[in-house]
């Protein structure tokens, strides 16, 4: 018999609601046991406790996790969850205070924090390094590690205003997959192409050497040593996110084929956690 759930601790911050909200949603479908919810979560077991436990903020895959195991509605928890880091991370600040936090709470550094962003630089420049040596670099680690810290506030703005090849800096992209990845590209990349996100969502459906051609396309009145650096954050929502494994494939095909191809501009950063690296080596192209 499983054991019972510890209580939470007295009080109704917002924290705490959450939590016990997740709990009810659990409820309402019979109470299975965690370790139930964890088969077909495709998520730990102690994670998705801890994540009603109300202890902390779970990431937002686990709570998406959680609340898909217990149908619940996805949408509306997504939601839910990014009120509460905002919430959470708004700084408390005496009124006379006109100088920003210097810390950001639960969120990410993002490229506007660059300047704040402090001792990860030998991390940084060894992030360019590789990027300039290959065409396809992973950024893996613990989940809470600073991936997404690492990518937004250290590689894009080295990548950007550094003079990385015959004083030329490169262009960006980020995305993170989502449930609809290629749907996430289309619109991403619609902002350097000029292309509507429609059409190019479609040629990217149809034709897997869309991606390395659209870039070719988009570079095409910049110096040949400029390429697009496509960062791709939390790879892992490619397999707890997005349920269409053919939505999955064809992303995946895109993005390869473009960062391998003959005459090639693009190189690819991928952030995961680590707990999902056994995923990628099961997509083939992607192990090697």
């Amino acid at each position: 018999m499983p054991r019972r759930e510890c209580p939470l601790d007295a009080g109704d911050g917002p924290l705490l609601q959450f939590a016990r909200d997740l709990r009810l949603l659990r409820e309402k479908v019979g109470c299975p046991s965690y370790r139930e919810l964890a088969a077909r979560a495709h998520v730990s077991a102690s994670a998705l406790s801890g994540a009603a436990s109300g202890r902390k903020l779970p990431s937002l895959m686990v709570t998406l996790a959680f609340v898909r195991a217990c149908e619940g509605d996805v949408g509306e928890w997504e939601r839910r969850w990014r009120e509460l880091v905002s919430e959470l991370a708004t700084p408390v600040v005496d009124v006379e205070d006109t100088g920003d936090a210097p810390y950001v709470g639960l969120s990410a550094f993002r490229v506007e924090d660059a300047d704040r962003f402090f001792g990860r630089q030998r991390l940084v420049e060894q992030l360019v390094r590789r990027l300039l040596q290959g065409r396809f670099v992973g950024v893996v680690g613990a989940s809470g590690a600073g991936k997404t810290s690492l990518l937004r506030a250290g590689l894009l703005p080295a990548v950007r205003t550094e003079t990385l090849v015959d004083g030329c800096s490169w262009p960006t992209v980020m995305m993170t997959p989502g449930p609809r990845p290629l749907e996430e590209c289309a619109i991403h990349l619609a902002r350097l192409t000029g292309h509507t996100p429609g059409q190019m969502n479609d040629e990217l459906a149809t034709e897997p050497r869309a991606l390395h051609r659209l870039v070719r396309q988009a570079l095409a009145d910049h110096p040949d040593p400029v390429e697009l650096v496509f960062v791709v954050d939390q790879f892992e929502e490619l397999f707890t996110l997005c349920q269409e494994p053919r939505e999955r494939a064809q992303f995946l095909d895109a993005l390869l084929t473009a960062a391998t191809a003959q005459a090639s501009r693009l190189r690819v950063v991928v952030g995961i956690r680590a707990d999902f690296y056994a995923h990628c080596s099961r997509y083939r192209p992607l192990d090697e």
